[in-house]
C-alpha cells in the first residue's frame, strides 16, 4: 500500500461497527491465508508460501476488471493470473459463478468451496402491515430496460433507490410492495435479497445468477426474458402484484426462508472449510 494511504482511515463508515483489524501489507508465510476478490486477483501472485484463495463475489465484475486493466476477456481461457494453479483455492458465492469456475476454468472440484454471504439484521424487522404501491428499482442497474417499463406505465409509482443511506433504503423496502431488477446479476446480489427479506415481491430478468433457481429461488413466473415484446406481460404482472400484494407475497416465502438461513449457513461453511485448509 502506498505510504500516502497509510495515514488515512481506510475503513468505510458502514463497516466500522465490525471492528475488523487491518494491515497494509501481506506477511507471506506458511501460516497465512491470502483471500482476495476477483477484482484484484493479480494480488494472488504475492502469495508464494501461504495459501492463496480467490473469493468469487461476482463474475461480470471479473470481466470488467480485465477490461479496466487492458486485457480482453477472451484471455480468460489463457489463465492470465494462473487461476488454474493447483495451489489456488476458489470460494464461490453463487452457483452462477460455480458453473463458470468448474466448466470454463475447469478447476477441480476439490479446489472449489461454496461460501456465500448474508444480510445484516436491519432488513429483518419492523415490517408494516400496510404498504404503499411502490415499485422500487436500482437506477444503476439495467436502467435502459427499466426506463422502457416506466415510460409504458407512467401511472405506476416507481421509486429509485439512489442517494440513500442504508437506513433509508431499509425504510423504503419495508414500505414497498415490489422490487424489480432488470440489470445484470453478476453474483448473488444483495439488493434483491434485502428487498425480499423486507417483505417485497420480486420480479427479475434471467441474466446471470437470476437464471439460477439455486441463487434466486423465486417462482419462474416472476422471471422474464430481457426482451421488448415481453414488456406488456411484465407490466401485467407488476400491476397484479400491486393490486393483490397479499396474495403474491406468499409466493416468496421460500426465498425469504433461504435468506434467513444464510448467516447460519455461512458460519457452518466457515467451520467446515478452514479446518481443512489449515491442516
Amino acid at each position: 500500500v502506498p505510504e500516502e494511504y497509510q495515514d488515512r482511515d481506510v475503513v468505510h463508515p458502514n463497516y466500522k461497527k465490525y471492528n475488523a483489524p487491518y494491515v497494509f501489507s501481506y506477511p507471506d508465510s506458511e501460516n497465512h491465508l491470502l483471500i482476495v476478490p476477483e477484482t484484484v486477483c493479480d494480488i494472488l501472485g504475492e502469495c508464494q508460501k501461504g495459501q492463496p484463495i480467490l473469493w468469487w463475489l461476482s463474475l461480470d465484475n471479473y470481466f470488467k476488471y480485465l477490461n479496466r486493466i487492458g486485457l480482453n476477456p477472451d484471455v480468460v481461457g489463457n489463465d492470465p493470473f494462473h487461476l488454474r494453479n493447483s495451489r489456488v483455492i476458489h470460494f464461490v458465492q453463487c452457483y452462477y459463478v460455480k458453473d463458470f469456475v468448474e466448466q470454463q476454468l475447469q478447476i477441480p472440484t476439490e479446489q472449489i468451496f461454496y461460501l456465500s454471504d448474508y444480510l445484516n439484521s436491519q432488513f429483518k424487522n419492523n415490517v408494516p402491515i400496510l404498504r404503499e404501491d411502490y415499485i422500487v428499482y436500482n437506477p444503476k442497474k439495467g436502467m435502459e430496460f427499466t426506463q422502457k417499463l416506466i415510460d409504458a406505465a407512467p401511472d405506476l409509482h416507481w421509486v429509485p433507490i439512489q442517494n440513500m443511506t442504508p437506513e433509508q433504503v431499509s425504510r423504503v423496502l419495508h414500505a414497498a410492495k415490489l422490487y424489480i431488477d432488470f440489470g445484470p446479476h453478476p453474483g448473488k446480489d444483495r439488493l434483491p435479497r434485502e428487498a425480499a427479506l423486507s417483505g417485497c415481491c420480486i420480479v427479475t430478468n434471467r441474466q446471470g445468477s437470476a437464471n439460477y433457481a439455486e441463487d434466486v429461488p423465486i417462482p419462474d413466473n416472476y422471471k422474464f426474458d430481457h426482451e421488448q415484446d415481453r414488456i406488456p406481460e411484465i407490466l401485467s404482472t407488476i400491476r397484479d402484484i400491486v393490486t393483490h400484494y397479499e396474495t403474491h407475497v406468499k409466493n416468496f416465502g421460500r426465498y425469504r426462508l433461504r435468506i434467513q438461513k444464510e448467516e447460519r449457513e455461512f458460519d457452518s461453511c466457515i467451520k467446515k472449510i478452514f479446518p481443512q485448509l489449515c491442516q
